[in-house]
């Protein structure tokens, strides 16, 4: 008997259970981007409470409009806010829309994306949004933050390779920036390149200019 199997039979039916639960919904999330096919991806993070009448909202909504117009998929967590923004108006018949939901007690997934998806697992959600091209990062909570940090620490070890990302509005990321500037850069936890990996933009417009450079 080999190792690998000796390890395997050491595991309880439950574990081999959670184990057979994210391989079933790491496929399900493959399947779903095939569809998609071949063309550039960009995901879409920020706040889940942001109403449809908040500047930054309206903008996402006009950036992503404008994003599938010139043939890029939007890949969204598929919750309500700058999430839903980022998918209005979808309503062509081109399959360039996906919503990768997490199941929450007491809040219902829906999602007007081409495809969404449902999922139980965070780190299987997590690591399928963290797929695309180019990753946009609108105002949010501890969600969005997490998302943005994960994102970096890859980049930064190597588990990723490095892709442009953008955080939108600079009146709400220039705290966190100076933060890192001004305390971790000091400090030598962090160094310049850290920080260089995070482009801040202010407009539709630029944003949109931008991400297009990386067709």
């Amino acid at each position: 008997m080999s190792k690998n199997k000796a390890k395997k039979d050491d595991l309880s039916n439950n574990q081999l259970q959670y184990i057979k639960s994210i391989e079933d919904e790491y496929i399900k999330g493959f399947h779903a981007k095939s569809k998609i096919g071949s063309i550039k991806e960009v995901t879409i993070y920020g706040s889940a409470r942001l109403p449809a009448d908040d500047q930054d909202y309206k903008d996402i909504v006009k950036i992503g409009e404008e994003l599938r117009k010139e043939g890029w998929a939007i890949v969204t967590g598929g919750g309500p806010g700058i999430m839903s923004a980022a998918l209005a108006n979808d309503n062509d018949d081109i399959l360039d829309t996906i919503a990768y939901n997490i199941t929450i007690a007491g809040e219902e997934a829906k999602s007007p994306a081409d495809l969404s998806l449902i999922f139980d697992h965070f780190s299987v959600r997590k690591d399928l949004l963290r797929s695309s091209d180019v990753f946009i990062v609108a105002p949010g909570g501890f969600g969005t933050i997490d998302e943005l940090m994960e994102l970096a620490t890859l980049i930064k070890t190597g588990k990723k390779k490095s892709v442009p990302i953008y955080l939108y509005n600079s009146n709400f990321w220039k705290g966190l920036i100076d933060w890192f500037r001004n305390t971790m850069l000091v400090r030598g936890t962090i160094d310049q390149s850290h920080i260089d990996m995070l482009e801040i933009v202010d407009t539709p417009e630029e944003l949109i200019k931008r991400v297009l450079k990386n067709k």
